[in-house]
């Protein structure tokens, strides 16, 4: 395919079906993988996330404004709903980036839900 994906892009995912509690359906979602990962073009780790207007009662998860990605709404990104999804589910491009500072957030989150210290 050609697409570089590096972590920390926001991208617009479908990510079809799921069961129960799973995230179903198109959704903003940052790559959380390794670069290195993410060139091999086979699964990418992704948290993904929804516009806060959506869903203004959720508290949890790592909030990235508008200003900070370049994407138009605040995003409030869940890593309780990290997945590996298929390289194929990526449009070309991003819409966005997690600025780096915000991304210690993210990995903050990501450690604490992994209960990795």
């Amino acid at each position: 395919m050609g697409l570089d994906m590096l972590r920390g892009e926001i991208y617009s995912v479908d990510l079809g079906k799921g069961r129960g509690r799973e995230r179903i359906g198109k959704h903003f979602a940052v790559v959380v993988s390794d670069d290195f990962s993410n060139s091999l073009q086979w699964t990418i780790v992704i948290v993904p996330g929804v516009d806060v207007s959506h869903s203004p009662q959720l508290r949890s998860g790592v909030l990235i404004l508008a200003f900070e990605s370049g994407i138009p709404v605040d995003i409030r990104f869940f890593p309780i709903h990290i997945r590996s999804v298929d390289f194929s589910r990526f449009p070309a491009q991003p819409i966005g980036l997690v600025p780096p500072a915000r991304m210690v957030d993210l990995d903050a989150a990501l450690k604490n839900q992994l209960d990795l210290r």
